[in-house]
């Protein structure tokens, strides 16, 4: 590599482009880190404040307290996700010397509409954060952020969604919005989990975090309090090496749902960095996004591998291929699971009775409008929980319960995993709890899903009707304390009031600093940063005349050595 192009890639800012758009992508459950370097992720340096300056101003009516609250509840929630190792201090004005409506390197972090910054975004993107950080540490200098309020009605009421209804106007909750592109902020990706506020289209219930969003902030803020372990392992190709750009679910045992799902990278290795202690099973899935929704360094993606199709959905089961291996997760350890390979086999069904022994969890598939029977032996209050939507599947299933007689248990509770009381989203999976003593026969009925219930058109249910079903002792279930115990893994945490530091925002680089330490290039590095306080701007047009001069002899150089090669090569003709 020649020393120009080794100065290029060492310190020529890099942008991260993150948005919640409109696209086509179908199913794939994931959170999503970007990954610089061996171990090094793009987020903020520990012990550094996010320090972010907020403009209101907006042509859609939305109103300045409103949109403050709104921000600062977002930056409280993945602070609260992150046990505060994550931070913040937000300031408001619409004094554009102090609060530009723009996306500029000039080491101001910004939230802002474009309806006032001058420029038109994407009609397809809502929202659209952009990061420039250090390409070797990960670490993030500036975060800038758009609201497009030109294109999108954005609203005060949270049952305004696209994605979910077949609305006439593009109204859309504002709160959706900010959590998703605090996101990004802070260093995720985008995830397609339908239970995270990361996911890569609107979608109602957004400005909650989700499961996937509580563990992905707690992988990339790791905390000395966090009672949190590691599970790990590599997916191979059916005939063997590594399958990249495949996912992997974790479902926890103990509550029956998905908590979180990775990405497996070039070597088909993946690893969850966050999870509750307690026993998992694990799901491996294709990854049908486009190559642009997922970091560089997830590639290559392998997809088409059986018979040039997509593998289906893959449980890491027992001999049986029903009943799911159950994978313990320890306090500040890590599980390493080996290998698992795919298989290019579907689930076959287990016949409408099923009268084996259920207190494991299993898997099977059946087709709307069938009805299949389970038992277990139960020793006081249990809960069964069957999830099929969560998995995005084409069916969901009902159940009921009879006890050793043959007699109608009454269930406890009866009812769907989740249903907001503020927005139209739901949890279309159910559960049922009672109390027995002695073997208990579970009904399942097996229902289609409106496809409705899903982000249309963008996120589609797969074509195998499959379902899981969990047993749970309820004091085993309701000891997670980790993260909160419903299906979207939704807090009704209530948080202080916050109050902005007095004085104008702070930058979290200066364009002393952004010019005078690294150059033309405006990546700083985290050393540079930690612990600096800020100082005034100074003018754009005298760092800009500093880097036009400062690259010359660069720029001289490189038009020289084109010349030379392109005459070199009229030589040998």
């Amino acid at each position: 590599m020649d020393p120009l192009r080794a100065f290029v890639s060492r310190y020529w800012k890099i942008w991260a482009t993150l948005g919640l758009c409109l696209l086509t992508i179908q199913s794939a459950l994931s959170y999503t880190l970007s990954e610089v370097g061996k171990g090094n992720f793009v987020r903020w340096s520990h012990g550094q404040k996010f320090m972010l300056a907020g403009n209101p101003e907006n042509r859609v009516g939305l109103s300045p307290v409103f949109f403050r609250n709104s921000v600062v509840l977002a930056l409280q929630q993945w602070k609260y996700a992150s046990n505060g190792i994550f931070d913040f201090e937000y300031w408001q004005g619409t004094d554009p010397k102090q609060f530009p409506a723009s996306q500029e390197a000039d080491g101001m972090s910004t939230i802002h509409f474009a309806s006032r910054s001058g420029k038109r975004p994407d009609s397809n993107v809502i929202g659209h954060t952009q990061i420039l950080f250090n390409n070797t540490t990960g670490a993030i200098i500036e975060a800038d952020i758009v609201l497009n309020d030109i294109d999108y009605s954005l609203t005060e009421d949270a049952r305004d969604t696209i994605t979910r209804t077949h609305q006439t106007t593009r109204s859309v909750y504002l709160n959706n919005i900010i959590t998703h592109e605090i996101g990004h902020a802070i260093g995720l990706s985008h995830s397609s989990s339908i239970n995270s506020s990361m996911l890569y289209v609107e979608f109602p219930e957004q400005f909650k975090l989700g499961c996937d969003d509580i563990v992905g902030a707690k992988h990339l803020y790791p905390s000395p309090s966090d009672r949190t372990g590691k599970l790990e392992g590599i997916i191979h190709r059916p005939e063997g090496g590594p399958l990249a750009g495949a996912v992997v679910t974790a479902i926890s045992s103990k509550r029956g749902i998905p908590i979180a799902s990775v990405h497996t990278n070039a070597d088909g290795r993946f690893i969850f960095g966050a999870l509750e202690p307690g026993p998992y099973s694990l799901m491996v899935d294709s990854y049908f996004g486009t190559a642009a929704s997922i970091p560089r360094h997830l590639q290559p993606r392998q997809r088409l591998i059986c018979s040039s199709e997509n593998f289906p959905k893959n449980f890491v089961t027992e001999t049986d291929q029903h009943t799911l291996k159950r994978f313990e997760v320890r306090e500040r350890m890590i599980r390493d699971i080996g290998v698992h390979s795919v298989t290019c086999n579907s689930i076959i069904s287990t016949g409408s009775s099923f009268q084996q022994d259920v207190s494991a969890p299993f898997v099977d598939r059946a087709d709307a409008g069938m009805l299949k029977t389970y038992s277990f032996v139960a020793n006081g209050p249990f809960r069964v929980t069957a999830i099929g939507y969560l998995l995005l599947s084409p069916v969901r299933v009902e159940l009921s319960l009879m006890d050793a007689s043959g007699a109608t248990l009454t269930p406890r509770r009866n009812d769907t995993l989740y249903r907001s009381k503020v927005s139209d989203f739901r949890v279309e999976d159910h559960s049922v709890s009672a109390t027995a003593f002695g073997r208990v026969t579970v009904i399942a009925r097996v229902y289609p899903i409106d496809e409705s219930a899903f982000p249309r058109p963008s996120v589609k249910p797969g074509t195998e009707p499959l379902f899981m079903m969990h047993f749970h002792n309820e004091h085993e279930a309701r000891n997670g304390k980790f993260i909160p115990l419903n299906a979207r893994c939704s807090t009704n945490q209530v948080f202080p009031e916050y109050r902005s530091p007095p004085g104008i925002p702070i930058r979290n680089a200066t364009t002393t600093t952004l010019s005078d330490h690294v150059g033309f290039c405006g990546t700083a590095n985290a050393s540079t940063l930690h612990g600096r306080k800020s100082t005034p701007a100074t003018s754009n047009r005298s760092d800009f005349g500093k880097i036009i001069g400062w690259m010359i002899p660069f720029l001289t150089a490189f038009v020289c050595r084109l010349y030379l090669k392109f005459r070199h090569a009229k030589i040998r003709e």
